[in-house]
């Protein structure tokens, strides 16, 4: 059987020399430019994004001055304005094109916005692609605490959720993986730590990478970036909730190069050729973890209560019923009632303590110091950071490791001076295991 894969390509307007060469084997595309649906078999996922609303790039102008209460309406109105250039391209392609009315806008406003967005969009009957998230944005802990719940919040409506990823951005990764196969920084491995958390948390939205590349997407392709990108096409296939990735980039846009169009798009295609497109099916990620069946109620067993044991009989001689009294009639032994099971029992929600015990271990937040640093610079990290937000601070990336794990999934490590080479070693073990971490700046 061929290898299957999800590699896309983001098309911009435009210069799109030989795409369509590869297209026919392509799972996905992203597109200014509508007319490269035409490109690509119906199966693939269709995805448009345009910049009418441009004074903010994707979204209205008055976006970071308006007030959370204005927020919703503002989506509500900008959404009449969206509809009149998504219409044609509907009538054209069918109701299965997602729409993405805002792109990098990486504010946790943005829900409130996209919130009046996903209504006025459901209620005409349209799909979004929601948030375009920026390779590496919000911060772990942030999309945990906003993104996440709203995303949980939405998801029955048959969005899809667009996320970014670039090498070359948080660290000077040139490549999206290394050559053992695993993600090379934080950033391109960001998508498999969100794609794990959703399903734990029971979120079953797709995901499509909507923007893949390299070198933060403003340089030509490194060398070996086929590779590249076959190795980390086996990452995506681990993880059946991340259903296609878009290549950046095949035509114009701005300043950024045309860097597929023409002979890498040919080799892709050469390629792609002998694998097979892995497409998506609308639905199918909700199948990908089966509730739990709720347990049958218990049934109390009552024992069967024993028959009263008769005295023995005696042979005596009859008595004078004259001079002997009447004896009462014994009452009968009295017997169990039966007791007929009763259905479990709802709790009231007025009687659940408004803040239960929590469901998963304590969040843990470590300083990792490099085992190079002078002691000067630990005792000044320990006396003017650590001791204020009383951290745990370690120097071993073994005891770094299992302090996280004996924290939940939103656990993370800030690291002082990253660039020491017993640090870039954390840091490659922190993104393995699925934890994120930040720099300490100052201290």
């Amino acid at each position: 059987m061929a290898q299957k894969h999800k590699i896309g390509v983001h098309v911009s307007a435009h210069q799109r020399d030989n795409y369509g060469v590869a297209a026919p084997h392509l799972v996905s595309v992203v597109s200014f430019d509508p007319g490269a649906f035409d490109e690509i078999p119906e199966q693939a996922i269709k995805i448009f994004r345009t910049h009418e609303v441009h004074d903010h790039k994707d979204a209205p102008g008055d976006f970071d001055r308006l007030k959370d209460d204005e927020l919703e309406g503002a989506a509500e109105f900008w959404w009449g304005f969206l509809k009149k250039h998504y219409e044609p391209i509907r009538e054209r392609y069918g109701d299965d094109v997602y729409f993405q009315p805002i792109n990098e806008i990486n504010n946790p406003r943005t829900i409130i916005y996209l919130r009046g967005m996903v209504k006025a969009a459901e209620k005409d009957g349209y799909k979004l692609a929601l948030w375009g998230d920026a390779g590496g944005s919000p911060d772990l802990p942030d999309w945990i605490s906003t993104w996440m719940p709203f995303m949980k919040e939405v998801q029955a409506g048959g969005h899809i959720y667009s996320r970014h990823a670039y090498s070359g951005v948080t660290i000077d990764s040139v490549h999206l993986t290394k050559p053992d196969g695993t993600p090379s920084d934080s950033n391109t491995g960001r998508p498999f730590v969100e794609a794990k958390l959703m399903l734990e948390n029971g979120i079953y939205m797709p995901m499509v990478i909507t923007e893949l590349g390299w070198l933060a997407g403003w340089n030509g392709l490194p060398a070996g970036w086929l590779d590249d990108i076959l190795r980390y096409n086996k990452l995506m296939m681990e993880h059946d909730n991340i259903v296609g990735s878009c290549l950046w980039n095949a035509g114009k846009w701005e300043t950024a190069p045309n860097i597929l169009a023409g002979q890498p798009l040919l080799d892709l295609g050469n390629e792609l050729r002998t694998m097979e497109p892995k497409f998506f099916v609308p639905g199918e990620t909700e199948k990908l973890i089966e509730p739990e069946p709720e347990p049958e109620p218990v049934v109390p067993v009552v024992p069967t209560p024993s028959a009263p044991v008769p005295p023995p009989v005696t042979t005596t001689p009859e008595p004078d019923t004259a001079t002997t009294p009447v004896q009462p009639t014994p009452a009968p032994a009295p017997t169990a009632p039966a007791i007929e099971p009763q259905p479990p029992v709802t709790p009231d929600p007025t009687t659940v303590p408004v803040n239960p015990e929590p469901l998963v271990k304590h969040k843990a937040v470590i300083i990792k110091l490099g085992q190079e640093e002078s002691a000067a610079a630990c005792a000044k990290i320990m006396a003017n950071y650590a001791f204020d937000r009383r951290r745990s601070v370690t120097f071993s990336t073994d005891d770094m490791l299992t302090l996280l794990r004996g924290g939940n999934y939103q656990s993370m490590v800030e690291i002082y001076r990253p660039e020491l080479p017993s640090n870039q070693d954390a840091i490659e073990k922190i993104v393995a295991a699925g934890y994120s971490w930040r720099e300490i700046r100052s201290a």
